[in-house]
């Protein structure tokens, strides 16, 4: 498997270009047709906060012990290249996952994630999805590297770029500029922990 290593730190890798160009088609033609809902319509998920504004989810993918049948669609596809990607790089997947839990996300314009840690997992995955994304959109992820100086690195939203990053680490999503217009931050989100059935 051949991807192009952006960048590497302590805390996250950034990958370009892991799709081929018949595989990526395939993935933004899913997003772009999946059924998606307001994450918490029935409850509130607070690592939104108030003013994030409301993006959208798909359902939940979810693979482990017992969870092992293929979905039938291009979310396949999305799992086996996460999976290989993680034997690249074990050091920013955990020690003892044994599940991942994958979902497509839309932001559009005005819409952010504040900063949390996703503690409760191992290692998280994004992989972005739309066709293209200007620099003055927004939508970056903010990493956090140096916690007691509050200094860190941001990752623009390139299409066909995946980032792992580590548990638990400081992280947000920049919110969506009102410059993107009908363009809508689009990405597969992966988060791997221990199984909730062992």
């Amino acid at each position: 498997m051949e991807v192009k290593l952006t960048i590497q730190t302590e805390n996250m890798v950034v990958l370009d270009d892991v799709l081929t160009k018949e595989h990526f088609k395939a993935m933004w033609q899913y997003t772009e047709t999946e059924q998606y809902a307001i994450p918490h319509v029935q409850n509130w998920i607070k690592v939104w906060r108030l003013g994030d504004n409301l993006p959208m989810g798909g359902p939940e993918y979810v693979r482990g012990p017992n969870n092992n049948e293929p979905f039938g669609n291009a979310m396949d596809l999305m799992v086996a290249y996460t999976m290989e990607i993680a034997k690249l790089y074990p050091k920013y997947m955990g020690e003892d996952y044994d599940e991942a839990v994958f979902r497509s996300y839309l932001y559009p314009r005005n819409t952010k994630l504040s900063w949390h840690d996703d503690s409760i997992y191992k290692s998280a995955m994004v992989f972005y999805t739309h066709r293209r994304w200007n620099n003055s959109w927004g939508g970056e992820l903010m990493v956090e590297e140096t916690p007691e100086s509050g200094v860190g690195i941001f990752v623009q939203a390139k299409p066909n770029r995946l980032v792992l990053t580590r548990a638990p680490i400081l992280h947000q999503i920049n919110r969506v500029d009102a410059d993107a217009g009908e363009n809508v931050r689009s990405s597969i989100v992966a988060f791997f922990r221990k199984s909730q059935s062992a």
